[in-house]
């Protein structure tokens, strides 16, 4: 953690257990695959040799420095405690303090384990003043208020309002369409099951080892059916609606279902609604960019680096599935919700009501600012950063959806989120990644290839 001023985060965590046993270990790693530190779990009734207080703490940073590289003259004794277990074992538990390197408010420290007589915790942690935390948990509490605020809009005026009473406008029009976006959206679902039952490996994390292994998989398996069920039908309800308003809305517009069918993907309006979202989405992410390095460096707003990547995902069985099946479901629902029924809604009311514009307007500035509020509940300070760094992109493709449809829409956010979600494997130099990151890149142009197939043939 510390050596000559320099600070190392942890990089790897591994756990050992056996399914319906007690005991269990963690081995925790630095970046360049150094042991850092464990913490072993003993049953209470794990019997030990028991040790005083001084012989255990002894004992202790005795096995630590042997063990663990750890240098005892750079540490002080803070606090100590000890426990009796029913077996009649006693624990004890030795936090020492860094005594020549402070981080600002923060501190380093170093928790010793001694479980009867067996070293069994080394653990190196910051401890962060109780000042910061409430300063900390304020900020958030604004993060958190921005969010529901978004959150309550669009769950009453899109969701509720503009998805319920379309659904029976279009019900009583005879618009619904229900096959393909049925179809549709078990596709998506289905895609999501598929990356749910992906992180198989990294829920063995969290597995708890009372009960047998194979309930864990049955159980993990159960949501993925749940996932690919509820999905299927929630998406599907979302299609119907979302894209038979924008059907009656803007009845010109090339129609979502029949994008990709004979006659449609191979002509020049397809290819230019498909080609466009790549260009967009590149001044999109250089937008993002520049907005991080000007107002960080320049106004000093803060966001941290751990709310943009996940890198667990390299933990998972196919690294890749999981970035393209979040992706296309973010992309599908979100656009669906945002754009597609607000501003199909807005374009039906402005003709019944008059002022067009004025209506289809509104709603698009409207879904350009609930969407960022919406997502605001990130960490990012101030508490509307987020609003502002979303904002422009949004008012963006919502101007897309209105003049050319919602495919654009859907590709470009399939798009984005895909390169932001695939980072951590373009970062990684695991053995074997170049095959993630191919099927991510095909993943990405499928779009722009099922149309050029199109037009070939």
């Amino acid at each position: 953690l510390v050596g000559e001023g320099t600070l190392t985060i942890y990089a790897w965590r591994v756990r050992h257990f056996a399914e319906e046993t007690v005991e269990e270990a963690e081995i925790r790693f630095t970046p360049s695959g150094i042991r850092h530190g464990f913490r072993l779990v003993l049953s209470e009734d794990t019997p030990g040799r028991n040790l005083g207080a001084n012989e255990a703490r002894e004992a202790a940073v005795q096995e630590g420095a042997l063990e663990w590289g750890i240098d005892p003259g750079r540490y002080e004794l803070l606090e100590s405690s000890q426990e009796e277990q029913p077996s009649g074992r006693v624990d004890h538990t030795f936090v020492f303090e860094h005594s020549d390197f402070q981080p600002g408010e923060a501190r380093v420290r170093l928790r010793l384990g001694v479980a009867g007589d067996r070293l069994v915790e080394v653990t190196h942690f910051f401890h962060v003043p109780e000042g910061f935390l409430r300063r900390y948990q304020e900020t958030r509490n604004a993060n958190e208020s921005v969010s529901l605020a978004g959150t309550i809009v669009f769950l009453i005026f899109f969701l509720i309002l503009g998805g319920g009473a379309g659904t029976v406008h279009l019900l009583r029009k005879r618009w619904i369409e229900w096959k393909v976006p049925l179809a549709w959206g078990a596709v998506v679902a289905g895609l999501m099951a598929l990356g749910s039952i992906n992180t198989l490996p990294l829920s063995w994390m969290g597995y708890n080892t009372a009960i047998p292994a194979q309930v864990h998989v049955a159980n993990q398996v159960l949501m993925a059916v749940l996932t690919f069920g509820g999905g299927t039908i929630f998406l599907a309800l979302l299609f119907m609606t979302g894209e038979g308003l924008l059907r009656l809305g803007f009845p010109k517009e090339i129609q979502l279902w029949k994008f990709w069918k004979a006659g449609v993907a191979n002509s020049t309006p397809a290819l230019g609604r498909t080609a466009a979202p790549y260009l967009l989405v590149g001044m999109e992410l250089g937008f993002v960019v520049a907005f991080y390095l000007v107002t960080t460096s320049l106004l000093g707003w803060w966001s941290p680096a751990g709310a943009l990547v996940e890198p667990d995902l390299l933990a998972t069985q196919l690294p890749w599935l999981t970035a393209v099946s979040t992706s296309l479901f973010a992309a599908f629902s979100e656009e669906t919700i945002f754009r597609a029924i607000p501003i199909g809604a807005a374009a039906i009311l402005g003709r019944r009501h008059g002022k067009n514009w004025r209506w289809i307007w509104g709603a698009v500035i409207l879904q350009a600012l609930v969407f960022g509020a919406s997502h605001a509940n990130d960490p990012q300070q101030p508490a509307y950063a987020r609003v502002v760094e979303i904002f422009p992109t949004y008012l963006g493709w919502g101007i897309s959806c209105v003049f050319f449809g919602l495919v654009p829409t859907i590709i470009a956010h399939y798009l984005y989120d895909l390169v932001l979600f695939s980072l951590p494997l373009f970062a990684a130099e695991t053995g074997g990644i170049w095959l993630d990151r191919s099927m991510v890149v095909v993943a990405g142009l499928l779009p722009l290839g099922m149309v050029l197939l199109a037009r070939l043939r």
